[in-house]
């Protein structure tokens, strides 16, 4: 091969934990969320089944991959999209890395480069058949990015830019989790490799896969199952001398026909189509087992390890189909209480329709014992302590507080020690885990939870536990070290600790099992936490947190006035009222083009205090602070420029004359206005609104003075100036003889003259300039 084979999920079948192996010898196992199952099929023998929404495999434990150049193949059989393209393979909150089909038969690739995340290429319509098996292949080599539909080159791009050194998100087959888009069908044989493949080496790829089919179905031509009434692998503890019915399952997941060899009537060691062993101590013995289907025979062995079915006259197994056949006589020995076990399974004298060779092979499958001896009522309740709310924020780790209460006012319940296969009582805890979409889902992942037990009279420490992966299901047993009562009224409290529940709003079931109480039969009772945004704590309710500190409480985010806000009142694009806090402030915030209106009761506002007693009953709006009390600020990047308003005191139109005021107050000493009139700014005595006040500055511009009735202008203001610094010129006139004036008398209509004295003039100019010269009377 040109590249290296990264990852290889045959998907032919599913571990007890959900997951699928990685052929490719890397250890990528494929985790299967949601209720995806391992069918049987005709072409692959087994395939993965999606049948609807929350059903994916990604990489276990989240594991990512980085490939810049890549191959990707996978078979698939789907039905025709409804409008939409739905997704084959994707990435976890990305779009590097994915393969779509559409409606019209096309397949499209997906991925990015540095310059761009739109890069998209289809191949031509109609090249897809729906519902039925169908090889996809995309390529990117850094350069081209090719796509291959059943080993055939069906689009070519060279594309522009350059590619990424590789998107680290896992990937996901079967569904884009950001657009929670979810694609049923059957699945099988995804692989990836580091590098671009030939169409050769992608065509071997498919022939290699249809000979691991033929070697499947040659060695997995049956399925066998060991079921309940209720088609589930359990066993029942049950004090019922007939025992509980059971049936067995066979499945042909071959191809052909499978016809039963003929054997001899009674069942035995060596004379059985099917033989299900089991260990020791699982089948109470004796057991007499039997069948009641027409044609089958069974024997169990004397020591309860095995059982032995017979065919007789039975008629063949169609390709795809099963028989049941129904099992009475079976009960589980008590001893070790409810436990987990396994059956494997034997088959023989079979053959395929038309051959002759004989069929013969080994099957595995998990069940469960538990306990139904006992009395079915016992006094235990379950519930929740202290609210039953997860925060759907995907952040905020919640924490749900259990119990398990004797209600019994006069029976006091044993707990056993000794823990699980030892027939210690237990508690169990489970509740399903994986993506958005998942309806009943509690969490994405159980990362970072914690189960813990106490009891009256017990810490965390008188109790064990283990953890059980289930893939889809989180769970964990609980038992107490040593024996113990559990009196009347008392409980067992069970904690579970930093669940971060999914955004997707809704209810998630918590079953909380008991198990091999003496004297009790096992039971189990599902509780509803709810995934929301709403929680309660006493008289007070939270949003977005659980421990509201106020009456309502409302936590987020840091948010920009930009977003909605944390709280928001009415439509957002109208005239709503928006409310958020960032880092270091708060804000309050209208909806666009609305007016934000203060408009309380009283007519009145108080900025920092809370006690109205110092504050003037007549005041609309007031600042208490110890300095910097108003500040009208305009930011540097406001547009605009020139004179710009940043304070109006503004009175509407009325027949009364107003004049609007700014006072200046100090409690007992004094009270100033400025006053605005039509004529100008009046400065005042507040309390006499005839007398004016002073006013102090280091200097005063203007264009005119008026003192009294007296007005005078800037001309008149420079005259005085250069009069008081001994400047001042004036022109006079002599007669017509030039005469030489002498000095004389100017009487400004007092009893004070005041004498100018008059240079000597030129005699022959009839109009001189003389220096006035101030002298005393």
């Amino acid at each position: 091969m040109s590249a290296n084979l990264i990852l290889h999920w045959p998907l032919d079948e599913m571990s007890g934990q959900r997951t699928v192996f990685d052929a490719s010898g890397n250890g990528i196992l494929g985790q299967v969320s949601g209720d995806a199952k391992a069918v049987p099929d005709e072409q692959f023998g087994s395939a993965l089944a999606f049948t609807g929404s929350g059903q994916y495999v990604t990489p276990a434990g989240g594991r990512g991959m980085t490939v810049p150049r890549y191959t990707v193949e996978l078979w698939v059989r789907t039905d025709k999209p409804p409008a939409a393209a739905i997704p084959l393979v994707n990435r976890r909150n990305s779009v590097d890395l994915v393969i779509n089909v559409n409606p019209d038969g096309s397949v499209e690739h997906r991925f990015v480069t540095q310059e761009s995340i739109g890069n998209t290429h289809t191949t031509p319509p109609g090249l897809l058949s729906w519902n039925t098996w169908q090889h996809i292949a995309v390529t990117n080599d850094a350069a081209t990015a090719r796509i291959y539909v059943n080993g055939e080159a069906a689009a070519e791009w060279d594309y522009p830019g350059t590619r990424q050194q590789g998107d680290p998100t896992p990937l996901v087959v079967g569904a884009d989790l950001a657009r929670k888009v979810y694609t049923a069908g059957r699945y099988a044989h995804v692989r990836v490799y580091d590098g671009a493949l030939t169409a050769a080496e992608i065509q071997r790829d498919m022939a290699e896969d249809s000979s691991t089919l033929a070697a499947y179905v040659r060695t997995h031509p049956l399925d066998l199952e060991l079921l309940n009434l209720d088609e589930q692998p359990v066993l029942f503890i049950d004090n019922d001398p007939a025992g509980q019915p059971m049936r067995l399952r066979l499945t042909n997941s071959s191809r052909q026909n499978i016809e039963f060899l003929p054997q001899g009537a009674t069942p035995g060691p060596a004379n059985f189509h099917v033989a299900a062993r089991l260990r020791p101590g699982v089948l109470a013995t004796p057991a007499a087992v039997s069948s009641g289907a027409s044609g089958w025979a069974a024997q169990a062995a004397a020591d309860g390890t095995a059982l032995y079915l017979v065919a007789a006259n039975a008629a063949p197994i169609a390709p795809g189909a099963w028989v049941d056949v129904p099992l009475t006589g079976l009960s589980a020995d008590p001893g070790g209480g409810s436990r987990g076990t396994r059956i494997e399974f034997d088959y023989q004298r079979l053959r395929s329709a038309g051959e002759t060779a004989e069929l013969t092979g080994t099957r595995l499958q998990y069940l469960d014992v538990v306990n139904h001896r006992g009395r079915p009522d016992i006094p235990l309740v379950m519930g929740f302590a202290a609210g039953d709310t997860v925060l759907n924020d995907g952040v905020t780790r919640s924490t749900l507080t259990l119990y398990v209460a004797n209600t019994s006012t006069d029976t006091t319940v044993t707990l056993a020690g000794g823990g699980p296969g030892k027939g210690g009582s237990l508690f169990t805890v489970t509740f399903d885990v994986g993506a958005d979409g998942n309806d009943w889902a509690l969490a994405e992942s159980v990362a970072g939870v914690s189960v813990t037990a106490t009891a009256p009279g017990t810490s965390t420490a008188s109790w064990g536990q283990v953890a059980h992966d289930l893939g889809t299901r989180a769970s964990w047993t609980l038992y107490p070290t040593a024996g113990m009562d559990l009196a009347p009224g008392k409980a067992v409290v069970i904690t579970v600790a930093g669940v971060v529940g999914l955004r997707d709003p809704g209810r998630a079931g918590i079953v909380v099992g008991y198990e091999n109480i003496p004297g009790y039969r096992d039971g189990a009772q599902t509780l509803e936490a709810d995934r929301r945004p709403l929680a309660f704590s006493g008289s007070s309710t939270g949003v977005g947190t659980l421990a509201p500190a106020a009456k309502l409480h409302v936590s987020d985010t840091v948010l920009a006035p930009t977003t909605n806000g944390t709280l928001l009142i009415g439509p957002p694009a109208a005239a709503s009222l928006k409310i958020g806090y960032g880092a270091d402030h708060a804000w309050l915030q209208s909806g666009p083009n609305a007016v934000l209106s203060l408009n309380p009761a009283s007519g009145r506002v108080i900025v920092g205090a809370t006690s109205t007693t110092t504050v003037d009953a007549g005041s609309k709006l007031t600042v208490v602070a110890a300095y910097s009390h108003l500040q009208l600020r305009r930011t540097a990047g406001t547009a605009g420029s020139g004179t710009q308003v940043f304070l109006e005191l503004y009175q509407e139109q009325q027949s009364a004359t107003v004049y609007p005021a700014i006072r200046f107050h100090q409690s007992n000493k004094f009270w100033h206005l400025i006053e605005g009139r039509p004529e100008g700014l009046f400065f005042r005595f507040a309390g006499d609104t005839t007398s004016m006040t002073d006013v102090y500055a280091a200097g005063l511009k203007g264009s005119s003075l008026t003192l009294g009735g007296t007005t005078i202008g800037e001309a008149e203001l420079q005259i005085l100036r250069r009069l008081a610094a001994g400047t001042l010129t004036v022109t006079l006139y002599n007669d017509e003889i030039r005469a030489t004036a002498s000095p004389f008398q100017i009487q400004n209509g007092t009893a004070r003259p005041y004498v100018v004295g008059l240079e000597q003039p030129n005699q022959y100019n009839l109009m001189q300039r003389f220096r006035l010269v101030p002298v005393s009377s």
